[in-house]
């Protein structure tokens, strides 16, 4: 395991372009979390956190006020399932952060005046960050979150106002599949709606292809399970999801699969040119 870096001063220099927290923050700048993010309405800490079963698992907490030391937002998830929850990505770096720091036990705070719910963590901007918002990651110069990004994904793929990002292509440990396990972020009006890795292609199949993204856009047609889905995410599977799953389908058939250059320094894929069957069954592979 990669030793924990030693937590930064509580006053670090800024990089240019960050907006860091003012004097008001004083409870942002004395925690010593390894991922913390200024938003325009307060700022969101992030930690590593043990729960049985759920390895990654993270806790997100948002704070609004400018000393108190509860939060006015907090949940805990599969990392994924937290972007969902708060509706932006947490960045590749912030990630790499998490799975470094060790994970401690986590024991919800009580919650400062009305709670907030995940719905209205998503309808809120100001609870999200700017491009300019000062990201700390411990162990680095605090960074504009936009700066973080992660770089060009795999395939992007818009339909309106719904993007479609995969964002990577690894090998798959889900039970009684083979081939790679996709990444990936489906926005909607550059909120995250859903993002995972519990998508699966088979061997010969280009994470880059039409065929890959409808597997991905295939959950939106209902196979995923309701009861785990908030009721943002329903009343968009609702109001959009037939759409954007008719919007991504291919002729029926098979046909070649076009390969792409990969991106310099991303992360290599699965790009076997072979002849892809395409089948209105996409074998969507949720796993556990």
């Amino acid at each position: 395991m990669t030793p924990t870096p030693n937590p930064r001063s509580s006053n670090p220099s800024h990089a240019p372009g960050t907006q860091p927290a003012s004097g008001q923050w004083s409870n942002f700048l004395a925690d010593r979390s390894p991922v913390k993010i200024e938003v325009p309405g307060g700022w969101w800490r992030f930690t590593s956190i043990l729960r049985a079963g759920v390895p990654g698992s993270v806790a997100a907490e948002l704070f609004t006020e400018p000393q108190t030391r509860s939060p006015q937002f907090q949940t805990r998830a599969y990392s994924w399932r937290v972007e969902e929850l708060i509706g932006f990505p947490l960045p590749s770096a912030a990630r790499a952060a998490l799975r470094r720091a060790p994970a401690q036990p986590f024991y919800p705070h009580p919650q400062h005046g009305r709670p907030s719910t995940p719905d209205d963590v998503l309808r809120d901007a100001a609870l999200r960050p700017q491009p300019t918002s000062a990201t700390y990651i411990r162990g680095r110069t605090p960074t504009p979150y936009a700066q973080l990004g992660d770089g060009q994904p795999l395939r992007r793929w818009e339909h309106g106002d719904v993007r479609v990002d995969i964002l990577a292509a690894g090998a798959t440990t889900l039970a009684a599949a083979t081939g790679s396990r996709l990444s990936y972020r489906i926005f909607h009006q550059g909120v995250v709606m859903f993002a995972g890795d519990d998508v699966t292609i088979p061997v010969g199949m280009s994470p880059r292809s039409p065929a890959a993204l409808q597997r991905v856009v295939a959950g939106l047609a209902g196979a995923w399970d309701g009861n785990y889905l908030t009721e943002h995410q329903r009343d968009f599977m609702a109001s959009r999801g037939p759409e954007i799953v008719a919007a991504a389908q291919l002729p029926p058939g098979p046909r070649t699969t076009p390969l792409e250059q990969a991106p310099a320094g991303g992360p290599t894929p699965l790009d076997v040119p072979e002849l892809v069957a395409v089948s209105p069954e996409w074998d969507l592979n949720l796993g556990p």
